[in-house]
């Protein structure tokens, strides 16, 4: 019910059919890699819809156009048309759904052309988990997380993350992920005829790009982002103006 009610929204909402989707789960490391792609697809000018969670000061910073954070105004006004839309719900639905759909509607108005989505919790069954097809599924460092809803090992884990998977996409994850994990992307990469980049962490990579990053986990978030800004055809130069 939840995936059918998000792809109803993605279809009404005004996103054309050539807003090209990136879909990133993982345990670490999913804000600062979406933060990376997003940073190079507004340095090349591309107009960019980016949905991330949690905030750190308002709820406001879960959806951006570019560097803005949605105004009050708009949260206002699409809010209300949200709520709306939940009233004959026959599902249960929490605070994080309703920011998708809101994050949905105010993309619409604003002729996105890449959207950005981070997920919630796993993957399978998350929210952001609507899209039929993406230009690219982004897997970060998985580990032990959300125990109580995901499984209690890294292979269970990595399953519902592997979720995001669409058949035929390009999927991007890291070599540094456990080799259990590994196994579990591989296989759902399998299952659906999905294409698997996995992404040595080389900071020779970067050069050029003028990223301070000083910590391995810095690295190789960097390294994945600009694996699918390259694979997207995208200058990955915009990195630098990478905050977090």
């Amino acid at each position: 019910k939840r995936k059918t009610f998000f792809r109803s929204v993605l279809d009404r909402c005004g996103i054309k059919h050539s807003c090209k989707i990136i879909h990133v789960a993982g345990t670490k490391g999913k804000g600062s890699t979406v933060e990376y792609i997003s940073s190079g697809l507004i340095g090349s000018g591309s107009n960019v819809g980016i949905f991330s969670s949690p905030h750190l000061h308002t709820a406001r910073e879960r959806l951006k156009i570019g560097r803005e954070i949605i105004s009050i105004e708009d949260l206002i006004r699409i809010g209300k048309k949200t709520l709306a839309l939940f009233e004959d719900c026959n599902w249960s639905y929490v605070m994080f759904d309703k920011m998708v759909t809101l994050a949905l509607h105010y993309f619409g108005e604003r002729d996105i052309e890449y959207m950005v989505l981070e997920t919630g919790i796993g993957g399978r069954y998350d929210s952001t988990n609507f899209a039929e097809s993406v230009a690219a599924c982004v897997i970060t460092s998985i580990s032990l997380d959300h125990q109580a809803l995901l499984g209690n090992t890294l292979e269970e884990i990595a399953w519902q993350k592997a979720g995001i998977i669409k058949k035929g996409s390009h999927v991007f994850t890291s070599a540094n992920q456990k080799e259990c994990v590994l196994d579990v992307i591989r296989k759902q990469c399998t299952s659906l005829d999905a294409i698997l980049h996995i992404i040595d962490s080389d900071r020779s990579s970067l050069d050029g790009l003028e990223l301070h990053t000083p910590y391995k986990v810095q690295v190789e978030n960097a390294c994945l982002a600009g694996a699918v800004l390259r694979h997207l055809d995208v200058s990955c130069n915009g990195m630098k103006n990478f905050y977090w």
